[in-house]
């Protein structure tokens, strides 16, 4: 299996095209190209142009990242900041601290019962001396943020 044009088309070995994603931006598209990875147990090769480019990551490492749907159930603002707010999140297995930048866009309250990717696999690191093991995973536009409140379980695997 090949990844040509831009990582837009997968070839079989035959050189025939058996997926076609034209827009990157399409979630479907890459869901189905990360569905067909894993499909071909991960035996996709990348032309040499797409390498080339620095700002691109291996695709195993992007499939290294572990992002699940996890419940938001507490929700307040770390003292002294405007920015900061502190989540205790779900992941349907255990309780997460999140120490989160979008305190200026959102009341904490309006967060308690959503539905959110995190990442869960990043080192744990200090933030205002609150230990911080979930990094909510989120989107921005000119508009300011995009919060996502999936119809899923909590503990669903996102983007695997």
């Amino acid at each position: 299996m090949k990844i040509i044009k831009q990582d837009l088309e997968i070839l079989n070995d035959d050189g025939i095209c058996i997926v076609s994603a034209h827009n990157t931006d399409d979630v479907l598209e890459l869901n189905y190209l990360m569905y067909l990875y894993h499909k071909f147990n991960g035996k996709i090769e990348m032309s040499e142009e797409i390498k080339e480019k620095e700002e691109y990551i291996e695709f195993n490492d992007l499939m290294k990242v572990d992002i699940k749907v996890c419940e938001v159930i507490e929700a307040k603002r770390v003292p002294k900041t405007d920015k900061l707010l502190e989540l205790l999140v779900s992941t349907g297995d255990e309780g997460r601290i999140s120490i989160t930048n979008i305190g200026e866009f959102v009341e904490p309250e309006t967060l308690i019962g959503k539905k959110i990717p995190f990442v869960l696999n990043l080192p744990p690191m200090k933030i205002r001396g609150v230990l911080t093991t979930a990094m909510i995973f989120i989107s921005s536009d000119s508009n300011g943020i995009n919060i996502p409140n999936l119809d899923c379980e909590v503990g669903a695997t996102y983007l695997k």
